[in-house]
């Protein structure tokens, strides 16, 4: 009989999701990796200048069943407790040759289709009583 579990746990931890971000349309110019963190990050973060194609590389995981994919804002993205579709997002749920009009975001975030899911902000800390709280953006890569 063949165990259902082997090759899940191995010596190597292993590698995390990330999303690879280029200057140039078709995976061409500078690049960067980001993690798939639900941090969202300003554009100064990646050290682009832009963002004009993208590739997404899931790492399949018995921990984390939802896919990842990148949501890119033309403008900064003030709540906590999650993102309203007011035409200044985009969501890219797959490989994309050349984001368009997109490329001039100013921020972005990386999560997994999952973390939308019962959740009421991205702080762990359950829902956010009184005034909203601004959401944290980060200037930097970890």
């Amino acid at each position: 009989m063949t165990n259902p579990l082997a090759g899940l746990f191995t010596s190597e931890p292993a590698k995390p999701s990330t999303v690879t971000l280029y200057s140039g349309a078709d995976y061409t110019g500078e690049s960067c990796t980001l993690p798939v963190d639900e941090r969202t990050y300003s554009l100064a973060a990646t050290g682009l200048p832009k963002i004009a194609s993208l590739k997404i590389n899931w790492v399949k995981s018995p921990m984390q069943t939802g896919a990842p994919f990148l949501r890119l804002y033309t403008k900064r993205p003030t709540s906590l407790q999650g993102d309203y579709d007011d035409g200044t997002m985009a969501t890219f749920t797959k490989d994309t040759t050349d984001t368009g009009t997109w490329a001039d975001a100013t921020h972005l975030k990386a999560m997994f289709a999952t973390d939308l899911v019962g959740r009421l902000d991205n702080t762990g800390m359950g829902m956010v009583l009184g005034a909203e709280r601004e959401r944290p953006i980060y200037d930097t890569l970890p």
